[in-house]
């Protein structure tokens, strides 16, 4: 066989202009598509209607556990028909201290009795102290607290 094979058409890198087309095509296509189908995101006044929802809901909660924990602690302390002698409780009598005495009412919490006392809710911390109170006891309805003087 004499016959010499010539390749006259190189198979060297070309650019398929069809598939490049279609690629860009296809590109802008998703691209369009994606711009069409984008969010608007919510409207900031509706967000911050839903915002201050959400804090108004929260502090309901916080008082309507407050007023929860006081029912039971009352439902507890009530004497027997049959008792002679209520026993004490050790949560209604106040820790020995200097400062002012204040009975817990229904619907307190440590920011709002620091408000009345301080004229500022963050101060809760100085009650906080001066009871030896911690996270995991709550206020109960007629708990005397002591208020420490300002420092």
């Amino acid at each position: 066989m004499d016959h010499e094979y010539e390749l006259e058409d190189d198979y060297a890198p070309r650019v398929l202009w069809g598939r490049l087309a279609f690629f860009a095509v296809a590109l802008l296509l998703a691209f369009v598509f994606g711009r069409c189908t984008k969010s608007e995101g919510v409207p900031q006044a509706e967000f911050n209607e839903v915002n201050a929802q959400v804090v108004e809901l929260t502090s309901e909660n916080a008082v309507l556990q407050q007023q929860l924990e006081a029912a039971g602690a009352n439902a507890e302390e009530e004497p027997a028909d049959d008792a002679t002698e209520a026993p004490a409780d050790d949560a209604t009598e106040a820790p020995s201290g200097d400062g002012e005495r204040y009975t817990v009412q229904s619907g307190d919490t440590l920011t709002k009795i620091a408000e009345q006392f301080y004229g500022d809710p963050r101060k809760f911390d100085l009650i906080v102290d001066a009871n030896n109170l911690d996270s995991a006891t709550g206020l109960r309805v007629g708990q005397v607290l002591i208020i420490p003087p300002e420092t």
